[in-house]
């Protein structure tokens, strides 16, 4: 599984832009002022373009021809570690210098750059947020790229995610006549009392309701592993409130890459899912709360229905009569 963690940048509005800045930018290795460090040993700082043959690169997202650019990139960004550790034990000679590479912190991450609704938005592939924060304030520097926020256009609320439980539960997967759910796989969340945090993440869809309805009740959820089919695509991914998401490309089924083979079949699914997957679900879910197909009180019927569910399962020495309302036992 690989995590993309992505940022909008304001400062460019096309790839080609991206292109620019990244050589206009120049080089940003820079020296050490310190009489025992080498002068030969620069810190090394770039972003590379891994795009070939050619510098930037189209994804065909529909067969209207709708179309994609992007460009897929690799950062490295060296730093110093603490002077102190610059050496090995003392010897009779003295002080021992060690090699570069244990002097030095890298902080490294594949960068996915690409265009949706008139924006450019960077997808880091790595979930340390401490990799990410070094990579924009040693590379993507404001006078060149702009300021580099959280992408709000991709964060999704705790209320769609139990949408989409809903969608999958009560009618078979089906969210409209472009999308459907095929498989919802685990979930992670969160409930919160007076004295406890209890976390939870559950693997199968049986295991998911009961733990929502038994145990977290209401509680807030922060993502979903879902399977989504769009006609002839199909990819299994976390969906997430933050906006990031996790992906496996064994876990794709469709035409949208083509015949890569490389790493760029992440950047092409990374697309499909930012592009057309996560804009189609966040406004099917909008349409379906403007006409009222989904409110609250969908949302607590659907939890106290999936509650009866489970009680039946678990408990049935108790014998509930079929004809037991909610209130009856939830009581």
């Amino acid at each position: 599984m690989i995590t993309a963690n992505v940022k909008k940048i304001t400062g460019v509005s096309t790839i080609q832009e991206v292109v620019n800045v990244i050589q206009n930018q120049g080089v940003l290795n820079e020296t050490v002022d310190d009489p025992e460090w080498p002068i030969e040993d620069l810190l090394l700082r770039s972003i590379n373009i891994l795009n070939i043959p050619d510098r930037i690169n189209t994804a065909q997202l529909s067969k209207e021809g709708q179309k994609v650019s992007f460009l897929f990139t690799h950062a490295e960004s060296e730093r110093l570690r603490r002077r102190t550790s610059w050496f090995e034990n003392e010897g009779e000679n003295g002080k021992v210098l060690k090699s570069k590479e244990e002097r030095v912190n890298i902080a490294k991450a594949d960068i996915l750059f690409f265009e949706f609704q008139g924006c450019v938005y960077a997808a880091f592939f790595t979930k340390k947020e401490d990799t990410i924060a070094r990579l924009k304030d040693e590379l993507l520097l404001p006078d060149y790229w702009g300021e580099i926020s959280d992408a709000v256009e991709f964060k999704v609320e705790d209320d769609l995610l139990y949408w989409l439980l809903y969608r999958f539960a009560q009618f078979s997967g089906k969210m409209n006549r472009n999308f459907d759910i095929i498989g919802i796989y685990g979930y992670m969340g969160y409930a919160v009392s007076n004295t406890h945090t209890i976390t939870g993440e559950g693997q199968r869809i049986s295991e998911l309701l009961g733990t929502l309805a038994y145990i977290f009740g209401n509680d807030p959820l922060d993502s979903l592993n879902v399977s989504i089919r769009k006609q002839t695509e199909h990819v299994s991914f976390r969906i997430s409130r933050s906006g990031n998401i996790q992906v496996s490309d064994t876990e794709y089924m469709g035409n949208f890459w083509g015949n890569h083979t490389d790493k760029s079949r992440f950047a092409r699914i990374c697309i499909l899912i930012y592009t057309i997957i996560i804009p189609g679900i966040i406004d099917t879910y909008n349409d379906h709360r403007k006409t009222g197909q989904w409110n609250m009180q969908h949302r607590l019927d659907f939890i106290k229905g999936t509650g009866i569910k489970i009680l039946r399962k678990v408990m049935p020495p108790l014998q509930l009569p079929l004809d037991m309302t909610v209130k009856d036992i939830l009581a």
